[in-house]
């Protein structure tokens, strides 16, 4: 409507509580002036709502006043005057908060393969070829070609793995057993093939989720990049 102000009450009740409002006797009563404003509008949750014929607002000095009936009623709550006591009992109704459903775990889309696995990008190519026991730790050989002028380099202390859900990262205290050959630069249309030395601790894994980590080189620079693969391998 035109010419007319509008209230907005956007209000969600939750737990039931009672709400009470003590209006103390004072020795004088004091006279005000105030304004009476039946030209405002109320809009609640979306909703007109017109204020009982027998209900006034009131302006003064600057703050609205409305009948405390009339507001909680069309938010759900009961109201109840105590004349002796001068008291305005609010209760809000119970209201049954909405249960939200349990999200279910989204199921592993992740699809495994057999050994051996190869990828190919213009740069190089990279095959985890097979797994192998050994008394110092299991084995995953991998078979690494360079495609391009860049020499690049397998850095097997960086290389990530899970085994049957369990992150576990390359044990550095047994260096001295590391492939040797992953330390060389790998040149243009040069394959080398050697082994990663996994932890102690993976023993017979049934599925592995193994992230390897190819550095290069540029020759004009000397600045070095980092590339990464990961295998998901299922060894049963």
């Amino acid at each position: 409507m035109k010419g007319k102000k509008v209230f907005a009450a956007g209000i969600a009740l939750g737990m039931a509580g009672t709400l009470t409002v003590s209006v103390f006797a004072q020795p004088l009563v004091e006279k005000i002036t105030a304004y009476i404003r039946d030209d405002f509008q109320f809009v609640i949750n979306g909703e007109e709502v017109a204020v009982p014929e027998d209900s006034h607002i009131l302006s003064y000095e600057g703050r609205s006043y409305l009948p405390a009936r009339f507001l909680a009623e069309q938010l759900g709550a009961q109201v109840q005057w105590d004349e002796e006591g001068k008291i305005v009992n609010i209760t809000l109704e119970d209201q049954e908060t909405p249960q939200v459903p349990d999200e279910e775990d989204p199921q592993d889309q992740t699809q495994y393969q057999a050994l051996p696995v190869m990828k190919y990008t213009s740069d190089y190519e990279i095959t985890v070829k097979m797994y192998g026991k050994d008394s110092k730790g299991d084995r995953i050989w991998v078979v690494l070609k360079n495609k391009q002028d860049a020499p690049i380099q397998l850095d097997q202390i960086a290389t990530k793995i899970t085994a049957d859900g369990v992150d576990y990262k390359i044990n550095t205290s047994q260096a001295s057993d590391f492939d040797k050959r992953w330390y060389n630069d790998i040149g243009k249309d040069q394959e080398v093939e050697g082994f990663i030395l996994l932890p102690v601790s993976i023993q017979d894994p049934e599925k592995l989720d193994l992230t390897l980590f190819i550095r290069q080189t540029s020759q004009v620079s000397g600045t070095s990049s980092t590339h990464q693969e990961t295998f998901h391998i299922a060894l049963k």
